[in-house]
């Protein structure tokens, strides 16, 4: 079934189908968890999750999203106060599609992120960092995403 806007949402949204369809409500119910093991004093480990099952109201549309990720933590680490993490998963991604919804994506996208943060005193942090992100959106053949990062901290 596709979805064939009426005169008054083309209307809303200047003529443009695509457009009236983002402009239907929807319902969105998630559901979501983390579980996170201290297995050594300094040290942790992290999994979670969530799904997401959107419904457009007035189409006959569903999808539904997951993401999960798994991180490992480490406190103190080369200095009392620093932290460093690897954290690794699934990004918000379209695992399936009911009804007039579409799935463009051609493959599944993955998060790799890599942060330490070091406290200066008891006032300021400096976090650098860095991550990448396998077939962005989806797409197969999307470039591998490198971002560098670099936060100060002010606490007062």
């Amino acid at each position: 079934m596709r979805f064939t806007p009426n005169a008054a949402q083309l209307a809303r949204v200047g003529g443009n189908a695509t457009l009236a369809t983002l402009d239907e409500p929807i319902n969105v119910n998630s559901v979501g968890a983390t579980v996170t093991w201290r297995f050594a004093p300094k040290t942790s480990l992290s999994v979670s999750g969530a799904l997401l099952f959107a419904h457009l109201l007035n189409v006959d549309a569903s999808t539904t999203f997951s993401s999960w990720s798994a991180r490992l933590h480490f406190r103190d680490i080369f200095h009392e106060g620093n932290t460093a993490a690897i954290i690794f998963g699934q990004p918000l991604y379209r695992q399936s599609v009911a009804g007039s919804a579409s799935r463009p994506e051609d493959t599944t996208p993955y998060h790799l992120e890599t942060f330490y943060n070091y406290r200066v005193n008891d006032n300021i942090s400096i976090t650098p960092g860095v991550y990448f992100i396998f077939s962005p959106e989806g797409f197969s053949a999307n470039d591998t995403a490198i971002v560098g990062a670099l936060r100060t901290t002010f606490a007062f």
